[in-house]
């Protein structure tokens, strides 16, 4: 599988704007519904949310990477984002996050 399969560049933000985890989940989510990829932004954020809470996918090394699955979407899709100042996202080794 190729990333291009799942990764619309028009989902790609070098430069989020967001500060807390709640914020960048959301301009994330933003991102997949403006390029089409998904059409309830609510639903997936409320399961991405959900799934966050199970356990940060916070995985270390500044790099998150939030996912769930949702009924309403049937196949892969992605987005990535950049934040240069870092978010607190409860990463494994508590440092900020930058790639998303």
């Amino acid at each position: 599988m190729q990333i291009k399969s799942f990764l619309d560049k028009r989902a790609i933000k070098a430069r989020l704007e967001s500060r807390t985890k709640k914020e960048v989940l959301r301009e994330l989510t933003d991102l997949l519904e403006k390029t089409g990829q998904i059409t309830d932004q609510e639903e997936f954020l409320r399961v991405i949310q959900e799934r966050e809470e199970l356990g940060s996918t916070g995985i270390g090394y500044n790099i998150a990477i939030p996912h769930a699955r949702c009924s309403g979407i049937k196949s892969l899709v992605g987005a990535f984002g950049i934040s240069k100042g870092g978010i607190d996202f409860d990463a494994l080794d508590k440092e900020p996050v930058n790639l998303f």
